[in-house]
């Protein structure tokens, strides 16, 4: 019966932690896109954008964008996404997460 218990335990755990991570990274790729589709798309010379959240920052303070940076709050600034765009259609493929949160 301990075991079950600490076993669940253990389980439950790794799931929250697991959980935040995932939601960290899905506000990333949400405002990525959202910051390479509106600012970067089209521009000559950019094979693989990156996106950090101190540039998410500086364009909610510049240009007035509307990115909701209290979901990554736990993250350090320096936290950034690579963008892994379509040849042919210049849109996004995939997204790589280097991100640094508590």
């Amino acid at each position: 019966m301990k075991k079950t218990l600490l076993i669940a335990v253990l389980c439950s755990f790794f799931l929250v932690g697991c959980g935040k991570q995932n939601e960290y990274e899905e506000a990333m790729r949400e405002y990525a896109t959202t910051f390479y589709n509106n600012y970067q798309k089209g521009s000559e010379g950019l094979d693989i954008p990156t996106i950090s959240i101190k540039q998410l920052k500086e364009a909610n303070e510049a240009i007035g964008a509307n990115f909701d940076l209290s979901r990554l709050e736990k993250c350090s600034d320096e936290s950034y996404v690579e963008l892994i765009i379509d040849e042919n259609s210049k849109d996004v493929k995939d997204v790589k997460f280097f991100l640094q949160c508590d």
